[in-house]
């Protein structure tokens, strides 16, 4: 029986490749759906996984869960977007974690603290790869002995995002409707961003 890490990876890639298959005739402006307010995605990372809140047109919240054999994380990030072309977002973030960890000869916990920055790119209207690089803080003591350990570390992350919907569809200071959303596009310049 596959481990339940296995299971999450194999039924992520299915999510994806399904989405993949019904979007596959989407017209290059339907990539622009990324960041709405009030949508949420699923996000698939190496060892983990964790659910975003879109707050606003360019902020997102995230909460996220990663286990990889003796080590557990749980954390927050706070993401900022920055559209730079159709498929393609820049973001800079803060994250916070809480740590566990179980070794040989020693048990504890300690935090992390990460500023980061990377891109989101969308291979459909509702899967996206994302990838993020930068220093943390890692601080970490031992349960039984007056042992503790910190410092700065590169952190590297690489994962899929499935989004969900449930935004509101909006841009340029004015509401629009999804019926309305290709003459938003057409006479909008910026055009708007909008979410299934």
């Amino acid at each position: 029986m596959p481990e339940p890490l296995t299971r999450i990876t194999i039924a992520a890639v299915c999510i994806c490749f399904g989405s993949l298959m019904q979007s596959s005739r989407a017209q290059a402006s339907d990539f622009s759906a990324a960041a709405v307010m009030g949508a949420f995605s699923l996000s698939l990372n190496y060892s983990g996984a964790g659910i975003k809140y879109y707050t606003s047109d360019s902020f997102a919240l995230e909460a996220k869960g990663q286990s990889d054999g003796d080590v557990t994380i749980g954390g927050l990030r706070l993401y900022e977007y920055f559209r730079t072309a159709d498929r393609m977002f820049l973001f800079l973030g803060l994250e916070a974690d809480y740590i566990d960890f179980r070794g040989e000869t020693s048990r504890g916990a300690g935090g992390a603290g990460e500023l980061f920055c990377g891109f989101e790119y969308f291979i459909s209207p509702n899967v996206s790869i994302q990838a993020d690089f930068g220093p943390a803080y890692i601080y970490l003591k031992d349960r039984h002995n007056p042992v503790s350990v910190g410092g700065v570390e590169y952190v590297a992350n690489f994962g899929f995002n499935v989004h969900l919907g449930g935004g509101k569809a909006f841009g340029a200071g004015q509401t629009k409707t999804r019926k309305t959303r290709s003459r938003a596009r057409n006479s909008d310049s910026g055009g708007p961003w909008l979410i299934y």
